[in-house]
């Protein structure tokens, strides 16, 4: 549980700061890493590889959420220091 917390806010902070590309290793050196520790653990197959999708999933949700966050933001900044109407 604590690997997907840690994933979700990883994939997150990307999404803030970071393009598309860069989802793209990161989600491959984190799979790549849960399969190594999987393996070297002894699990099953079947339990590494659920895992490993599981963490995929939970990386690129943090970093959709990671978007949408900063599409709000700039929203939000652009509303606030837009310059007053001239009319009135």
């Amino acid at each position: 549980m604590m690997l997907l917390s840690v994933a979700c806010l990883t994939g997150l902070f990307f999404g803030l700061r970071y393009k598309f590309v860069a989802l793209i290793p990161l989600t491959a050196a984190a799979v790549l890493a849960r399969v190594l520790v999987g393996a070297f653990e002894g699990q099953a197959v079947s339990s590494i590889t659920l895992n490993a999708i599981l963490l995929a999933f939970v990386l690129q949700g943090g970093y959709v959420i990671g978007v949408i966050c900063c599409d709000l933001f700039s929203q939000l900044a652009s509303r606030s220091m837009a310059a007053p109407s001239k009319r009135g």
